[in-house]
């Protein structure tokens, strides 16, 4: 009986042993599929990076000539066989981190984050506080002591924002509300105040505290381009006079079923050698939504 013993133990190893390699192997093909999905999207947001440079560069060609009058425009090229459309703000178009007050602050952290005003304000004297030359700390704000007393890694600058990223660094601000906040700033430029002929939705939002139907009569008036229409039931306090800043220039286009956008940001008044502007900032390529206000087509 006992080489049958043997043969059976032997036959179960072999069967384990089967069982392994079958558990590794589908393991290899899962990773080297991951691995291939990886590759194929970092293929395709450097592929839109270009693309979207190229059509970037274009509109800047156009706008060179053809500049701004009184509402947002949008570009549309075909590259590659990819429709591509460029959007076209001013620096002014979007809350300056710099140069806002603090009741435009809070009003972007009330109206364009759905926060209470009383965290509205508390956050927006804390982005006073981390960005002024001082280090007195306003009532409800944070100076270095109050960073060190909650154990933050980082420390206010006492100096302008870099980038709206620093904005991560404020203590209080966390990264859902950083994410749901970011698009509605900028640190290009110097405009104190916000030009609602070229604001997105999102910071009209702000700009009527809230009020829905006054976003949607100014998009509609954007629509028929209609310079003239009511600005009376936005914070005047909040409003900027004329266009300001560099340009922001959004590409962005759909590739299999997923909206991807680059942007950069074009300042006309201070030509290079090998460029009639200056191009001061690239933003990584990301997946958005975007709903163009008409175009100039190519």
């Amino acid at each position: 009986m006992q080489p049958y013993r043997q043969s059976g133990v032997a036959l179960v190893i072999v069967m384990w042993l089967v069982a392994a390699l079958s558990l590794l192997a589908s393991g290899l093909v899962a990773t080297t599929r991951a691995d291939v999905r990886g590759t194929q999207v970092l293929k395709q947001f450097a592929m839109h990076a270009a693309l979207g440079d190229a059509a970037i560069r274009l509109a800047a060609s156009q706008l060179k000539l053809e500049p701004l009058v009184d509402h947002p425009v949008v570009f549309r090229f075909t590259l590659e066989g990819y429709g591509i459309e460029v959007q076209v703000l001013p620096a002014s178009a979007f809350i300056n981190l710099n140069g806002a007050s603090l009741e435009l602050l809070r009003d972007a952290l009330q109206f364009g984050a759905d926060l209470p005003e009383a965290q509205a304000q508390l956050l927006a004297e804390r982005i006073v506080d981390w960005r002024d030359p001082d280090d007195a700390a306003l009532p409800n704000g944070a100076e270095r002591a109050a960073y060190e007393a909650a154990q933050s890694p980082f420390r206010p600058r006492n100096g302008p924002f870099e980038s709206v990223d620093d904005l991560i660094q404020v203590i209080g601000m966390n990264l859902d509300l950083h994410d749901r906040i970011r698009g509605l700033f900028t640190t290009q430029g110097g405009a104190q105040g916000v030009d609602p002929r070229f604001a997105p939705p999102a910071v009209l939002r702000i700009l009527a505290a809230g009020n829905a139907g006054q976003v949607e009569r100014i998009m509609s008036a954007r629509q028929a381009q209609d310079p003239l229409f009511d600005m009376t039931g936005l914070t005047q306090q909040h409003l900027a006079q004329t266009a300001s800043g560099p340009y922001r220039f959004m590409a962005t286009y759909r590739a299999e079923q997923v909206e991807l956008a680059r942007a950069r940001w074009i300042d006309f008044s201070a030509p290079r050698p090998e460029l009639p502007w200056a191009e001061l900032a690239a933003e990584p390529v990301e997946s958005v939504e975007i709903a163009p206000e008409g175009g100039r087509g190519l």
